[in-house]
């Protein structure tokens, strides 16, 4: 930062500080909302559904048990 030898100066770095303070508030209140919104119990369960249904390794593994599950309650009938 250059050192500031007169008023005018002054009152330019004191607007663009307040400039960049409004700018930071807004995007750590803009923030805060989205971390609100990706905590409520509702969006964590679509978010995991979704990352179960997107993810090919956890479904098919999902797949799999499911079906050795079944395969093996058949089984133990007959």
């Amino acid at each position: 930062m250059q050192n500031i030898t007169n008023i005018e100066e002054l009152k330019q770095a004191i607007q663009l500080l307040e400039e960049e303070q409004s700018l930071k508030t807004q995007a750590l209140k803009d923030q805060f909302f989205i971390t609100y919104e990706g905590l409520k119990p509702i969006n964590i369960l679509k978010n995991t559904v979704s990352d179960m249904v997107t993810t090919p390794l956890l479904l098919n593994n999902l797949i799999s048990t499911a079906t050795g599950m079944v395969t093996g309650y058949v089984s133990k009938k007959f």
